[in-house]
């Protein structure tokens, strides 16, 4: 089968890309190749990186193409599904900035919404059989408790244009699968993802790299804020999954993410404990637009239906995320 995937030379899409290198699918890569959420020059060594694994892999008998589009412009999306005759489609491509988004909601509107009304539509005219979109736990918003349990049918309050943008994404999946009913489309919500490869403003990735250099960590409030934190492998054995079991039902949505949430004072004691250096802290006030609890990931709907479940704990991921970095950057190793 043909798999187009958006954003796959960002951060949880080249994972992807990765996987179904290795499962020898013909993989069409669609992306931007901007920087918006990864740099420009990382996303071209995620490509670089990519293009070799795939060489290693060729006997596999798949494929690897590489297109250069944008999804807000219809006939950009529509062309490369129609002329390479794509089947499935994971969609990863997206602003997903929680804080940017409060300073510029027009750039999330135009590519969370009419940027993926554009996907559906044009997978639906293209006849394409099940598409994967992502979600993000920003749908929820904030809690009074960090130990709110979250689950795919729970009330939907965003506290920013992103979230809000998302929950309208979610929304017009389920809209496009019933104008279009032979389109299955699939929605996994994703956590906070790390890991190699990540984003440079996702916090496992600033305190192993801060501490490390003997940076500044800024601290935004009292540090009890938490997150759920899950390793990019886990989420991309949830697509994989999800990829393997298109939903009987025609539409379903997934959550993916630990029951555990984590504040920032335990993840820089953490990568303290980790690394071996104290971290230096500059003290901030909290961002607008910045959820200080969000829940927990209740995840017994994929556990049941599709059989995933985290396996990687954070203090495993961290000390992945350390090695990967001190191997790409040619650090001495601690």
């Amino acid at each position: 089968m043909n798999i187009l995937v958006t954003g796959g030379v960002g951060f949880v899409g080249s994972h992807i890309v990765e996987r179904l290198i290795e499962r020898g699918e013909n993989v069409f890569v669609f992306d931007v190749f901007n920087n918006e959420t990864t740099k420009a020059s990382e996303k071209n060594d995620n490509k670089t990186y990519l293009e070799n694994k795939f060489k290693l892999y060729k006997e596999k008998g798949g494929s690897l193409v590489m297109i250069k589009g944008d999804l807000t412009k219809y006939d950009s999306i529509y062309s490369a599904i129609k002329e390479n005759k794509i089947s499935r489609v994971i969609h990863v491509a997206g602003m997903v900035d929680d804080r940017r988004s409060v300073m510029f909601p027009m750039e999330y509107v135009d590519v969370n919404i009419k940027g993926v009304i554009n996907l559906l539509k044009a997978c639906g005219e293209c006849k394409v059989q099940h598409v994967i979109q992502t979600s993000t736990r920003s749908c929820f918003g904030q809690f009074d408790s960090p130990n709110t349990m979250l689950y795919e049918d729970s009330p939907r309050h965003p506290i920013n244009p992103y979230g809000a943008t998302k929950v309208a994404s979610d929304a017009f999946g389920h809209v496009y699968h019933t104008i279009y009913p032979e389109m299955k489309v699939s929605i996994i919500r994703i956590f906070a993802t790390y890991g190699p490869r990540g984003r440079p403003d996702m916090i496992p990735r600033i305190c192993v790299e801060r501490i490390y250099k003997g940076e500044a960590i800024q601290k935004f409030g009292t540090g009890e804020a938490t997150r759920v934190w899950i390793y990019v492998s886990d989420i991309v054995d949830a697509y994989m999954l999800t990829l393997d079991n298109p939903p009987r039902s025609g539409f379903e949505e997934y959550n993916t993410g630990h029951h555990v949430a984590t504040t920032l004072n335990d993840m820089i004691a953490m990568a303290e404990k980790l690394i071996g250096k104290k971290a230096i802290i500059e003290q901030k006030p909290v961002p607008k637009g910045d959820a200080s609890y969000v829940g927990k990931s209740c995840y017994d709907k994929i556990k049941a239906e599709l059989g995933w479940e985290p396996k990687v704990s954070l203090e495993e991921g961290l000390s992945l995320t350390l090695k990967y970095w001190l191997e790409s950057e040619e650090r001495v190793p601690i």
